[in-house]
């Protein structure tokens, strides 16, 4: 079956996209942390999140944990690679990501914890800061075990 003129079989084009998100998902994730220290500044000068500011926070969050799921964008490919997608090693490297996000949440969050001893923070802004680390976390060491395993 021919997928498209570059790729003869399902593997080759799977193993393209898997470098090419390799190499382009740390972009978003800057982005996406950029986002959110602008966000933590409002949250920091106002105590309050504005609706539009807090719906995209919350969208991009959700897009950036299911990719890190393997139970969101996956469905929007193309058939025959999904097997490919999610096989033993891609599964394995998820779940190592998911776990080291979640440690990285309870770190920042003792650190946090730590902190609030010299200042005070509001429950919004430490629940952002938690989520957002853990998020990041996740994705970057996803990305890290993706591209050694293609190396």
């Amino acid at each position: 079956m021919q997928l498209n003129s570059n790729f003869s079989t399902a593997e080759e084009a799977v193993e393209h996209l898997t470098r090419r998100r390799a190499r382009i998902v740390p972009f978003i994730v800057a982005m996406y942390l950029a986002l959110q220290f602008e966000l933590g500044s409002k949250i920091a000068q106002t105590g309050t999140l504005d609706l539009e500011r807090g719906i995209a926070w919350l969208l991009l969050s959700a897009v950036l944990l299911s990719a890190v799921s393997g139970s969101g964008l996956e469905g929007l490919m193309n058939p025959a690679w999904r097997p490919f997608l999610n096989d033993e090693l891609t599964a394995s490297h998820r779940l190592n990501a998911r776990a080291f996000g979640f440690l990285g949440c309870m770190f920042a969050a003792l650190v946090l914890l730590i902190g609030m001893i010299w200042t005070t923070l509001s429950g919004l802004q430490v629940v952002h800061m938690v989520v957002t680390f853990g998020i990041a976390l996740a994705i970057l060491r996803f990305v890290q075990l993706e591209r050694r395993a293609f190396a």
